[in-house]
């Protein structure tokens, strides 16, 4: 985020309105406080893990106490992350920010496997430079320093890990473009290939004042190929867009990949975007954690909420799960007052769900 009085932009990458890990802080910064806790997605019971704490800005934080659900303290070391054991039994687990019960985290624990080879299961087609992804696999390391990630010949670091769960985030110098994803881990690699896009937002050089309308261009690199896209106006006081505070775009594709957006600037002062892309990889379907994580609602929900969540788990548990319309019944569970706990799970078993 960058202060622009009267709301100055010119051609900035999506690494100025994404918090990125890589980002220094300027000489008056602050300590960073922790904001949010990373986990592998998938933890195996008894075993190994990794996790990370960030702040807002998106900077690893060092000497922040985490409470484990199963009771146990651990503190994050120099780089932000803290290593722990999983617990022996399949189900749950749910990190949480000692003294800030709202920063809170949650994985699924699945039973006990071993691999002798590293294996990567999913991983997405593409991801933004500045963005963290998980992928699912085998054989990889809960420590997360023990293993070696890279695509094509840059480091990337390793945030978050697990047997077979890994949270990962490239390095912002990346170049734009498809590139081998390669994991080194217990002396044997497997690999994938990867596109990581670099977004950029563009104001055209305009100024900005109060009052003042422009079209905002988003524009992709490493593709000619048309990409679909979430942008969420995080400052809507400052600069509104014309359809509500997120819109869904499409670039044109071709040499100029880009789309723009309509916006009106509101008062002086800092503006920032998120931006998702939205590739909706049926793959990337998580069943297995989100009935990890419904049944973990159901032990700690009123007898109500017991047999409203009995037909989620009967159809998650088919062969064949019909996961949209178990999101439709999802979403109508999450428009009724929810327990605060029973809501986190749910919450959890959605974002599992959804395509990514």
């Amino acid at each position: 985020m960058i202060r622009i009085p009267k709301l100055n932009r010119a051609l900035l990458p999506a690494a100025v309105f994404l918090a990125a890990i890589f980002a220094a802080p300027c000489a008056r910064a602050q300590a960073p406080e922790p904001a949010q806790i990373v986990l592998p997605t998938r933890l195996v019971a008894s075993q190994p893990a990794t996790l990370a704490v960030l702040d807002k800005l998106g900077r690893l934080v060092p000497k922040t106490n985490i409470t484990l659900s199963d009771g146990t303290p651990i503190e994050t070391d120099a780089t932000g992350r803290a290593f722990f054991n999983a617990p022996t039994t399949p189900g749950v687990l749910i990190a949480r920010v000692a003294g800030h019960h709202e920063i809170a985290a949650v994985s699924a624990i699945l039973p006990f496997t071993k691999s002798e080879k590293t294996i990567i299961d999913w991983t997405p087609a593409q991801v933004s430079i500045h963005d963290r992804f998980d992928i699912r696999g085998e054989g990889f390391r809960g420590d997360a320093a023990g293993n070696t990630v890279q695509l094509g010949h840059q480091q990337v670091l390793v945030l978050a890990a697990s047997p077979i769960s890994l949270v990962l985030l490239l390095d912002p110098a990346a170049p734009p473009g498809t590139a081998q994803l390669s994991v080194t881990a217990n002396g044997s690699e497997a690999v994938a290939i990867l596109a990581a896009l670099a977004i950029e937002f563009d104001a055209g050089g305009a100024n900005l004042a109060p009052g003042a309308k422009a079209l905002l261009t988003v524009r992709v690199r490493g593709t000619d190929q048309p990409k679909d896209m979430v942008v969420e106006n995080l400052t809507p006081a400052v600069l509104r867009f014309a359809r509500g505070d997120s819109e869904h775009v499409r670039t044109k594709g071709g040499v100029d990949n880009s789309a723009q957006i309509s916006v009106r600037a509101m008062h002086p002062g800092d503006f920032s975007f998120s931006v998702r892309l939205t590739s909706a990889d049926p793959n990337s379907v998580d069943t297995e954690a989100a009935h990890a994580y419904l049944l973990a609602a159901q032990k700690i929900a009123p007898a109500p909420w017991t047999k409203r969540l009995d037909p989620l788990l009967t159809r998650l548990e088919e062969k064949k799960p019909d996961t949209k319309r178990i999101l439709q019944e999802i979403n109508h569970l999450q428009s009724t007052p929810t327990p605060e706990q029973v809501a986190f799970l749910i919450s959890a078993a959605k974002i599992s769900l959804q395509p990514k």
